[in-house]
């Protein structure tokens, strides 16, 4: 019975990782510099341009601040861990590899930014 429970709290674990996944992804894709976000001000004559509407631009922004390019390997992330979750009947998710994504993360956008310079 157990076994049971687990499977399908993995299974509610991998649909929401899959849902905040194309999220993120929609968001960053259709993510434009002139709409209203925490470092502008758009007024309500120019509705937002995100397909995910004004949440969507929100965040979108504040991916695109704090981590650059580096921004769009997280849906990917979290793309493979809901698949992961789909899988296997036990837990997944380690503190050894949320910390080795976050050094990955950090480090991809200070390569991007040292490379390609700001954007």
């Amino acid at each position: 019975m157990e076994e049971k429970n687990l499977k399908r709290a993995n299974e509610i674990y991998a649909v929401l990782l899959l849902a905040l996944s194309v999220f993120l992804l929609l968001a960053l894709i259709s993510y434009h510099p002139s709409d209203s976000s925490f470092n502008r001000y758009a007024t309500e004559a120019s509705p937002p341009r995100n397909l995910i509407g004004p949440f969507g631009s929100y965040t979108a922004d504040a991916l695109i601040m704090m981590l650059g390019l580096a921004a769009f390997f997280l849906p990917v992330f979290l793309f493979i861990l809901s698949l992961r979750y789909f899988k296997q009947s036990a837990s997944v998710i380690g503190t050894v590899s949320v910390s080795s994504f976050a050094s990955f993360i950090l480090s991809t956008a200070g390569l991007f930014t040292l490379t390609l310079g700001a954007l």
